[in-house]
């Protein structure tokens, strides 16, 4: 894993552990919505296409049409449950990028 995927991976599990200090609630959407804006933040800087590969590697996992992977895991992985879509999310996130 190179110095920049382990920074990325350190500031998610940062994000699991202290959501409020980014300004965000418990929420899966607000976890979400905040993963996927820095994703795209970092998709634009460093041209890593974060989104797309995180986005293809869980409509994978779920075998599910759908248009985003925020829904994928919310509706499929997790079966409506806001908090074991959050935990999903955060063992994803990781497992994705200790993956590449």
């Amino acid at each position: 894993m190179n110095n920049d995927i382990s920074e990325i991976l350190l500031r998610i599990e940062h994000i699991e552990r202290r959501p409020l200090m980014y300004g965000l609630t418990d929420s899966y959407e607000s976890i979400a919505s905040f993963i996927s804006g820095y994703f795209l933040g970092l998709d634009t800087t460093y041209k890593m296409d974060l989104n797309k590969r995180f986005a293809d590697w869980i409509l994978e996992k779920a075998k599910r049409p759908v248009s985003s992977w925020h829904e994928c895991i919310l509706r499929f992985m997790a079966e409506n449950d806001e908090t074991r879509a959050r935990e999903i999310l955060f063992s994803e996130l990781k497992a994705f990028l200790k993956n590449m």
